[in-house]
């Protein structure tokens, strides 16, 4: 269980920081 939270929480973080550091990458996976 514990490394499922940790994976779910680094995930997360990633995204944030993805979609913060590199919008268009995000907004090409949207599309």
């Amino acid at each position: 269980m514990s490394v499922s939270h940790a994976t779910m929480k680094t995930v997360t973080y990633y995204l944030k920081v993805s979609s913060s550091s590199s919008p268009e990458f995000i907004d090409i996976t949207d599309e």
